[in-house]
């Protein structure tokens, strides 16, 4: 068969080889290698260990020619060959044992012989980063070339082509056919192959605009958007299964798969798509309720990495998960990599340690972990209102009306008139100047961390009203993204007091009757950093012990109680700061019927340590001798107020009390932050107490020197007390609110898995990666990667993300636009402008075509970020429409000049992806299943088969599970279950991404396996066997007609005669045989069709697209 070069073939003429090109292998040494010897070995064996008269063995570690060199036993390693280096035996502890005090784990030792095995690639340290790189500078609108007369350009695309062919004197390579041409775009944008009408009527069309028709067909394609959003997923890491540890299944991952697909297919404009993802919680909580959940989907971008959840250090797990998600976020959108700046200055690029921790310090805001079962955590889950149309219709009517009651208020709030001078001249005579010292008025929603913010007077229900849902004040959107509300059921929910503490409302608990708790746990997990207040009216105690907040059952050690009324060994009630069991700190005598504020601050040290005020005054905590030294741990769990009255928890009772305001901080506030928020208390319900009344503070600060929030705050003080008008648009304003909140007591609700603000931090540097040895302050800022563009600081009290988000999405990035460009164009043409697609620093490539690069670049942003336009500039192009045949005129010189046809002087021919070819199986069979999204039922079934952790918490591993019933499924590719260390044959077999890292371009092997795989698989027999089904069930075709059906399903053209001829031939012959076997009439038949099928797929040309 003149034609059938059977796939076996390629494996020959193609080596194969599995070492990194040499700016990945820098890269893998920066991020895995350096920092592992820094932290294991340079104590002993480095430049540093000599000069203090410490080093060992006469060895050095940290340069290149000290291991080679070696020490007292000889060369350290020998390059190529792991098994030969003595640095490998060492730290496998066969000979040397080191680190001596413990061995290195298996994941690190395997890094380390890879590396080895590629060279031993040492980048030197002396090597200075600079801003002057190309990507750094600002991108230019080039002139395009017009080189020569010349009538091969059809757009500006060409003429950059054409003129760098022109410079080196090669001629590009002609048009490819019609047919060839259509099977290339089809693949390239849909991943299917066309079909023969298609092919067909392409080629025989005489419109001029035939085939921008067909790019046009296939970019509105449903097929586009599952196509492109493989590419993408590839480079976000996405997986259904954690790795690491248990491999535990993320039941909810494939809703951000679904957002992917769809938003690629509805040519969502890039700066938009990288805004959403990055903090798409943070965009406009009024937006209409589909909106909302779909930019809180997207940010499952930054929950798909690996996590190892069994870190018993869980500090350090939300650390290094930070670092998966600053080095998805860089390498995604800037091609990048910020990681290696975690253990010090980048080697190479501008990226210096302070710039890795001010990114650090946006990420370290999120919720990570949401429970834990034994050393594991969960990773953050919850639960998104599903926008259905019945309920979205009031919603968006009440958000309405909250906006324009908002915009009534601020109005009101902005002008200090003449009523309000004479009124704070009054006030003045009855308010004694504070000389206490106070720093300003602030809100607490102004400082970081705030989680949790529970008030009375937003519920705005009647008197003796059931509390079924209060509504946490952090969460802005209504509808309680976070699953932070507090919610009752109608028996054994508070109820409402219109006029409690000195005239403001309040929830009122009766003790073993009332309680309310959060739908999801608090992140809080061992010693963890918190600030809590409390405006309580305790009015009476029936048993010995009440636990009036507390976190999960206080039945466990360590659940997290935190205050409890107990009265075992006094004869009055006293304040405990509570733990969970007997190791509580005493606080003192609790005043029933007494309005008071209790907060508590604990710094992640003793519980003994912990500063707890009651209305201001610090108690001094009183503990049992013997746990002098004890920790106030946390297990994270559900926040629960007013004790809990089920049967499990039957221990848990709280006490008769009316409750207006409660706040929780995930940190640790200053003391004068911590004032502050109890003087805004304070000075609000107008209670004694030893904080500084802010009333005071402010009315005797000159109006010139007030903060922005303290002449708010006496505008609004003013108002309230004096104009009727602006109360009744206050109380309007808290009553729409309640009204949203209620909708979203009622709303459908879909789990998922995204992104949960807590707020702001700042982070110190971490010397050597190490969060034990801390350096200077990194404050948050956007990277200072830009020559003459200043960094912009991040002070907002939440993460930060969505400024980073702007900063990464503007058109002044002088990366953002280039990098997308550039995995575009890879994607079309096998290999970037610029080769190393995720790496536009000085180790990577310099782009083959840089002013075509910048071209694009404008054209894109300049076309609203469409990616789709960005396509269709490219596929109208000559160069991308050239024969994948080699020029006779050019092919001496062209593979002298560019043996790897970085100038495109002919198409380059590309094997399809893994995905493909098995969807290519699938649809040749007539078996694939083209259902649009979803495909979260074969997740489940991997789920519910998965060995149980914890179901409650939602824990299942995977990790000893091999055979994986929903790889069988007949959808489409994209929909399977992505499982990390346990892909998919076919997947594996072909190069599919690997989910535990970035991949903006993956390997196209050529491996005898792969022959084996299409040969051998029963997977592929089964699909030949249905190809061959369907090819006889037209029992009017003869066995002429079903060869040529066989080839246009499978090649998409037609057998030649000779390969009709050999086919016949074959397939009579292996009838033959097997009749004369004594397999029966049919089931001969229906084999010999088999084994054709089977060798279609085997052909090159059903893996390749020329």
């Amino acid at each position: 068969m003149n034609h059938a070069l059977i796939y076996v073939v390629a494996v020959v003429l193609a080596a194969s080889g599995g070492a990194l090109p040499a700016d990945e292998r820098s890269t893998f040494f920066e991020k895995e290698i350096r920092p592992a010897l820094a932290e294991h070995c340079y104590s002993c064996h480095s430049q540093s260990a000599l000069d203090k008269g410490v080093l060992k063995g006469e060895l050095r570690l940290d340069s290149r020619a000290g291991l080679l060199r070696g020490g007292a036993s000889g060369p350290a390693i020998v390059p190529g060959k792991p098994t030969a280096s003595l640095l490998v035996a060492a730290i496998r502890h066969e000979s040397l044992e080191m680190p001596p005090t413990r061995k290195l784990d298996s994941g690190l030792i395997r890094a380390i012989e890879r590396w080895i095995a590629d060279g031993a690639v040492f980048p030197s340290e002396s090597r200075v980063a600079t801003s002057t790189h190309w990507s750094l500078l600002p991108v230019r609108d080039p002139v395009v070339p017009r080189p020569a007369e010349s009538n091969w350009p059809q757009t500006d695309i060409d003429w950059f082509i054409l003129a760098r062919l022109q410079q080196q004197q090669l001629a590009p390579a002609p048009p490819a056919t019609r047919a060839n041409l259509l099977r290339r775009a089809t693949f390239d944008l849909i991943g299917l192959p066309p079909t023969r009408a298609d092919i067909e009527a392409f080629a025989q069309s005489s419109d001029a605009n035939a085939w921008e028709q067909v790019v046009d067909r296939l970019l509105d394609s449903q097929h586009y958007g599952e196509r492109w959003g493989r590419h993408w997923l590839d480079v976000v890491r996405y997986a259904d299964t954690t790795a690491n540890d248990g491999n535990f299944v993320m039941r909810y991952a494939w809703r951000y798969r679904d957002y992917v697909i769809e938003s690629f297919n509805q040519d969502m404009p890039y700066d938009q798509f990288i805004l959403e993802q990055v903090a798409g919680d943070r965009l406009d909580p009024a937006a209409e309720a589909r909106e909302v959940l779909r930019r809180h989907l997207a940010t499952g971008f930054l929950m798909l990495g690996p996590k190892g959840l069994a870190e018993t250090d869980k500090e350090q797990l939300k650390m290094d998960i930070v670092d998966e998600q600053i080095d998805v976020t860089t390498r995604a959108f800037l091609g990048m990599s910020f990681s290696c700046a975690r253990c010090h200055d980048h080697k190479f690029d501008p990226i210096p340690t302070k710039d890795y921790y001010a990114l650090a310090g946006i990420f370290r805001g999120l919720v990570m972990l949401n429970g834990q079962s034994g050393p594991t955590s969960m990773w953050h889950e919850g639960k998104l209102a599903s926008g259905d149309d019945s309920q979205e219709t009031g919603r968006a009517g009440l958000q309405a009306e909250l906006r324009s009651q908002r915009d009534k208020i601020s109005t009101a709030l902005e002008t200090v008139d003449a009523r309000q001078t004479e009124w704070e001249i009054k006030l003045r005579e009855t308010w004694q100047p504070v000389t206490a010292e106070f720093n300003g008025l602030r809100e607490p929603a102004e400082l970081a961390g705030l989680l949790a913010w529970y008030s009375a007077d937003s519920l705005n229900l009647e008197e003796g009203a059931t509390v079924t849902v209060w509504h946490n004040k952090q969460d802005t959107g209504g509808f309680n993204q976070h699953g932070l509300e507090l919610r009752g059921q109608p028996d054994s929910a508070p109820r409402f007091r219109t006029s409690s503490i000195n005239g403001q409302p309040a929830v009122a608990f009766k003790s073993s009757q009332h309680f309310l708790k959060t739908s999801s746990a608090i992140d809080f997990a061992g010693a963890h950093p918190y600030t809590i207040y409390l405006v309580v009216t305790p009015l009476a105690t029936t048993v010995k012990r009440h636990q009036a907040v507390l976190f999960g059952n206080p039945q466990q050690p360590g659940a997290g109680m935190i205050w409890e009324i107990d009265s075992v060994d006094t004869p009055y009630p006293r304040l405990d700061l509570a733990s969970g069991h007997s190791f509580d700190a005493t606080a003192g005598k609790v005043e029933l019927g007494t309005p008071q504020i209790w907060s508590a601050r604990y710094a992640g040290s003793k519980l003994v340590d912990a500063a707890v005020r009651v209305s201001g005054r610090l108690q001094q905590l009183k503990i049992h001798a013997g746990a002098a030294n004890h920790q106030h741990r946390f297990q994270s769990g559900a926040l629960i107020l007013g004790g809990d009255t089920t049967a499990a928890c039957l221990m848990a009772n709280g006490p008769t009390m009316n409750v207006a305001e409660l706040l929780l901080f995930d940190r640790a506030l200053s003391p004068q932050e911590e004032t502050q928020v109890g003087a805004w208390l304070q000075t609000k319900y107008q209670l004694p107490g030893a904080y500084p009344n802010q009333l005071g503070v402010v009315l005797h600060k000159p109006r010139a020197k007030r903060t922005p929030s303290e002449n708010q705050y006496l505008r609004s003080l003013f108002l309230r007390k004096q104009d009727a008008e602006f109360r009744q648009l206050v109380r309007q304003h808290d009553a729409l609110q309640n009204k949203i909140a209620q909708i979203g007591a009622t709303a459908e609700y879909l789990p998922a898995m995204f992104a949960k603000e807590s707020g702001g931090r700042d982070l110190q540097v971490h010397r050597r990666g190490n969060r034990k040895m801390l350096g200077a302050l990194a404050p948050r800022q956007t990277p200072s990667l830009f020559p003459g563009v200043p960094s912009v600081a991040i002070d907002t009290p939440s993460s930060g993300r969505l400024p980073l988000a702007r900063w990464i999405a503007s058109a002044a990035n002088r990366l953002t636009a280039r990098v997308l460009v550039n995995r575009v164009w890879q994607h079309h043409f096998g290999t970037g402008l610029v080769a190393s697609s995720d790496n536009f620093g000085r180790i990577g490539t310099r782009p083959s075509h840089p002013h075509l690069l910048d071209y694009l670049a404008k054209r894109f942003v300049e076309d609203g970020w469409s990616i789709k336009a960005l396509h269709k500039r490219i596929l109208l192009s000559r160069v991308y429409q050239q024969t994948s045949l080699i020029n006779p005129a050019n092919v001496q010189r062209a593979l002298e000049i560019d043996p790897e046809n970085r100038l495109l002087w002919k198409y380059p021919r590309r094997r399809l992806e893994a995905e493909i070819i098995r969807d290519s199986l699938l649809s040749a069979s007539g078996t694939l299943n083209t259902d649009y999204l979803g495909g979260g039922e074969l997740v489940m079934q991997l789920y519910d088969a998965g060995e149980t952790v914890d179901r409650d918490l939602g824990l299942a591993s995977v990790a000893n599970q091999y055979q994986i019933a929903a790889f069988a499924s007949p959808r489409r590719s994209v929909y399977l279950p992505v499982i990390r260390n346990a892909q998919n044959e076919i997947m594996a077999v072909f190069d599919a991404a690997d989910a535990n890292a970035v991949t903006t371009r993956r390997t196209e092997s050529v491996v005898s396996t792969q022959t084996s795989f299409l040969l051998n698989s029963p997977f592929v027999a089964a699909l030949a066997e249905q190809f061959a089904q369907r090819l006889l069930a037209k029992e009017s075709r003869d066995d002429a007609a079903r060869i040529q059906h066989g080839y246009w399903i499978a090649l998409g053209r037609a057998a030649s005669p000779a390969e009709a001829n050999d086919a016949r031939q074959f397939i009579d012959a292996y009838l033959n045989e097997t009749l004369a076997a004594g397999v029966a009439a049919a089931d001969a038949r229906l084999a010999a069709w088999k084994s054709f099928c089977q060798f279609l797929f085997c052909l090159n040309e059903f893996v390749y697209v020329d």
